[in-house]
C-alpha cells in the first residue's frame, strides 16, 4: 500500500475532508514496449488461476504487437498478476465462463483455427476443438460452454454443437435445414435465422435450447412471411430485432419484433394507444436493462426519435422520454447495476441521464459539457453503488446524483478511440476498478482505483 493510500485511509477513518473522495488512481502495470495501446484495450471479466493456485477475479484482454499479430493477456489488478494468457495468435471472441477461465477463437501452426481455452497462466492455453476444417466463429456460450455451428454443404444443413470444457468433445444440440444460418444466444436460448438458400428455402427464424429441438417461430400478422429480420439484440429473457411489416403491397414498414423463444411469445408489439408497431432505424441497437431491452424508435405518426423499452408485449413497450432529447452517440454503460447511463442531448446542451427501463426510473442526473460523448455501453462498470465511466477522454464516477457525479481527480487521459463500438475499457476486478490508458511513451498503462483501501488484507498487502 502506498503512503498516499495509507494517508487517504487514515483520513477516511478520522472523518477528514477526503472521507467522501475516491482513492487516487495508480498505475500498476505497463505492458511491454512492443504492445500497442491502439486499437485494443478490451477487457472481459471472469476468473483466473492465480499464483497461489486458487481462482481469483481477473480480466482478459486482447493486445496487439504488430499490425497483424494479436495476443491474449490477463490481469487481476496487480503487476504480478498481469501476463500473457496463452501463446495463441490472433485471439478473438473472448468469452468467460461463470467459474473461471476464458474461451476464445485462435490460431497456431499446429492446430489451425480452433476454439481454445485458458485458465489464466500462459501454459494453460490449449485447443479444445480439433476440427479438420477449423473453427473460426463461436455463436456464444450456451449453458456456460462454447456453441459452434458447422455447415454441411452436401446435406444442405447447419448443425449447432456445444463444446465440452474439459475434453473438447462436441455435442450436437440442433440441426437446421439450410446452409446460410446466422445465430445469436443469450446464454440459455439460441435464435437462428435461416436466409434464403440455393433450393428456395424461405426465411425462417427458429429457437432452441440445449435441451429442446428447433422451433420455427410464427410471423405475427399482418405479414405472412418474414422479410429481412436483422439487428438482433438479446436480453435475459427475450430477443428483439427489426423486420419489415407488410400492411399492403405498397406499405412496408421496418418495425420492432420480439420473441421469448416460444410461438405465443413471438410478437410485433403495438404499444397503446398507437395503431401500428414501433418504427425502427435500419441501424437500431438494443441494450439490455434488467429483463427488458432499451432501444430508439418512432411511434406511429410521430417524427421524434424517442428512447423506448420493451418486455416483448404491447402494454410493456413504453416510451422513456418524449423525444425532445436524444441519446448522444452511444450509451455510457450496460445494465450491470440494473440501470443504463447515457448522455441526453438536445443539440445544444448535454446531461448525464439514466434509466432502469421504466418511465418513472428514467431521469436526468447532471449537466455535462455540450460536446460530451460516450464510446459504448461497455466503457464503464458498476461497483459498490458507484458507476465508473468514460465520457470523452475523461474518467467519470457517479452515484446517480448530481452531487456524486464528477470527473475522477488524478486519472490519466483515456483513449478516445476503442477498437470496438462497445469495447469494455473499464472493469471491476475484485476490489479494484481497472482501466487502460496510453502512457506518454506510447506504451499501454494499466491503472486501478482501490474501492476498499482500508485494511482489506491486514494492512493491504496488494501490489
Amino acid at each position: 500500500m502506498t503512503r498516499r493510500a495509507i494517508a487517504f485511509s487514515i483520513a477516511a477513518m478520522l472523518g477528514c475532508g477526503t472521507a467522501n473522495a475516491d482513492a487516487p488512481p495508480e498505475l500498476f502495470a505497463s505492458l511491454p514496449a512492443d504492445v500497442s495501446w491502439l486499437p485494443y484495450a478490451d477487457f472481459v471479466v471472469g476468473g483466473a488461476i492465480g499464483s497461489g493456485g486458487g481462482v481469483v477475479p481477473a480480466a482478459y484482454m486482447v493486445v496487439i504487437t504488430s499490425p497483424d499479430t494479436y495476443w491474449l493477456w490477463t490481469t487481476d489488478g496487480t503487476a504480478a498478476g498481469t501476463h500473457s494468457a496463452g501463446a495463441v495468435e490472433d485471439p478473438g471472441q473472448v468469452l468467460t465462463s461463470s467459474t473461471h477461465g476464458a474461451f476464445f477463437i485462435g490460431h497456431t501452426d499446429a492446430t489451425g483455427w480452433q476454439v481454445f481455452v485458458t485458465d489464466g497462466p500462459e501454459s494453460s492455453a490449449h485447443a479444445l476443438t480439433h476440427e479438420p476444417d477449423g473453427v473460426s466463429y463461436m455463436v456464444g456460450l450456451l449453458d456456460d460452454v462454447p456453441l459452434i455451428q458447422r455447415t454441411d454443404d452436401v446435406a444442405g444443413t447447419t448443425t449447432f454443437s456445444k463444446v465440452d470444457r474439459d475434453s473438447g468433445a462436441l455435442t450436437d444440440v440442433a440441426t437446421i435445414l439450410g446452409p446460410y444460418v446466422m445465430a445469436t444466444t443469450n446464454g440459455t436460448t439460441v435464435f437462428a435465422v435461416r436466409e434464403p438458400g440455393p433450393h428456395g428455402e424461405p426465411i425462417e427464424i427458429s429457437s432452441f435450447t440445449g435441451a429442446t429441438q428447433p422451433l420455427a417461430l410464427p410471423i405475427p400478422p399482418p405479414s405472412t412471411a418474414w422479410e429481412d429480420p436483422h439487428q438482433f439484440g438479446t436480453g435475459t429473457r427475450l430477443a428483439c430485432f427489426e423486420n419489415f411489416t407488410q400492411y399492403s403491397p405498397q406499405d412496408h414498414r421496418q418495425e420492432l419484433y420480439c420473441s421469448d423463444g416460444t410461438a405465443d411469445g413471438t410478437r410485433r408489439p403495438v404499444p397503446p394507444p398507437y395503431a401500428r408497431g414501433v418504427l425502427l432505424l435500419d441501424v437500431v441497437a438494443f441494450w439490455p436493462v434488467g429483463d427488458r431491452l432499451v432501444f430508439q424508435g418512432r411511434a406511429d405518426g410521430e417524427s421524434n426519435l424517442a428512447l423506448w423499452s420493451t418486455d416483448g408485449t404491447d402494454a410493456g413497450t413504453v416510451k422513456l422520454d418524449d423525444g425532445s432529447t436524444w441519446l448522444a452517440n452511444a450509451p455510457c454503460t450496460d445494465d450491470r447495476a440494473g440501470s443504463m447511463y447515457y448522455i441526453a442531448s438536445n443539440g445544444f446542451d448535454s446531461s448525464l441521464a439514466s434509466t432502469d427501463g421504466t418511465p418513472a426510473g428514467t431521469q436526468t442526473i447532471a449537466p455535462l459539457p455540450a460536446n460530451a460523448y460516450c464510446l459504448g455501453r461497455g466503457t464503464a462498470t458498476h461497483h459498490g453503488g458507484t458507476t465508473w465511466m468514460q465520457i470523452g477522454t475523461a474518467l467519470y464516477r457517479t452515484d446517480g446524483t448530481a452531487a456524486g457525479t464528477r470527473a475522477v481527480e488524478g486519472a490519466p487521459e483515456l483513449s478516445w478511440l476503442p477498437h470496438a463500438y462497445e469495447s469494455r475499457t473499464i472493469v471491476a476486478i475484485g476490489r479494484w476498478i481497472v482501466f487502460a490508458a496510453p502512457n506518454a511513451d506510447g506504451t499501454l498503462g494499466l491503472w486501478r482505483i482501490d474501492t476498499d483501501p482500508i485494511f482489506a488484507d491486514g494492512l493491504d498487502g496488494a501490489n
